[in-house]
């Protein structure tokens, strides 16, 4: 099987993105903190995003994330929602993984997916891409 950077499409992609994934995965950069599902655009079907930050409310609101999504198959391109955090369901797979499940517009998926139950308690440990 080829590597990912090998597939046609995938290749003229690849570089920036790996750049992308290295900068906001650095300690130092303040990057993406961690791969989490949520619901949407609808209740059951599931969203790929990264969590990025906590957003505080100045009224009573339950606590809330900015959440980035990317887009398949170039992720440097998304866009942001503010998920209520009781909506949030991390997961186990590394920021590396979700990259390349996204730049490969599917294809390369983890053969399980394990869900904390806890936004805090992800280890970020993922299964290898199936194939």
């Amino acid at each position: 099987m080829p590597l990912l950077s090998e597939l046609p499409i995938v290749s003229t992609i690849y570089s920036p993105v790996r750049k992308l994934m290295e900068t906001m995965t650095s300690p130092d950069s303040g990057g993406f903190k961690q791969v989490v599902l949520f619901e949407y655009p609808r209740k059951g079907l599931w969203t790929l995003g990264f969590l990025a930050g906590d957003v505080p409310f100045e009224d009573s609101r339950p606590p809330a994330h900015s959440i980035f999504v990317p887009t398949a198959p170039n992720p440097t391109t998304g866009f942001m929602l503010i998920v209520p955090r009781e909506e949030i369901r991390p997961t186990t797979l590394t920021i590396e993984a979700a990259f390349q499940m996204i730049v490969s517009a599917g294809v390369a998926v983890p053969l399980t997916l394990r869900l904390p139950t806890d936004i805090d308690a992800g280890s970020n440990e993922d299964t290898p891409p199936a194939g």
